[in-house]
């Protein structure tokens, strides 16, 4: 019980990584931690053959495509967006399209 607790905490851990890492490389290789641990997950539960396929698949073949592409595209420290250095009219527009989707419609149906 404490193994599968210890082992999502573990991908959970590597997600919010690749989330927070300045540089693609680095998201990359958090994603390739991420997918190997959601494939012990797996494994442990009782399907190895899903396991093997999120391994390859997920650890493997996505994380030589991802930085394959990051070395063709260039490895830039991503830059954070905020809504305190847009300027006044855009960060207007921005919050009332965000308000206005998010607005529940009172749809009826007969």
């Amino acid at each position: 019980m404490y193994l599968y607790i210890l082992i999502g905490a573990g991908a959970l851990g590597c997600a919010i990584m690749a989330i927070i890492a300045k540089k693609l490389l680095s998201s990359a290789i958090w994603l390739a931690g991420t997918s190997a641990l959601v494939a012990l997950l797996i494994y442990l539960l009782g399907a190895p053959e899903v396991a093997v396929i999120e391994l390859s698949v997920g650890a493997g073949l996505v994380t030589v495509l991802f930085v394959f592409a990051i070395n063709i595209a260039g490895d830039e420290p991503i830059k954070l967006l905020s809504l305190i250095h847009i300027s006044e009219p855009t960060r207007l527009l921005s919050i009332s399209y965000a308000v206005f989707c998010l607005k529940k419609k009172n749809t009826r149906t007969y």
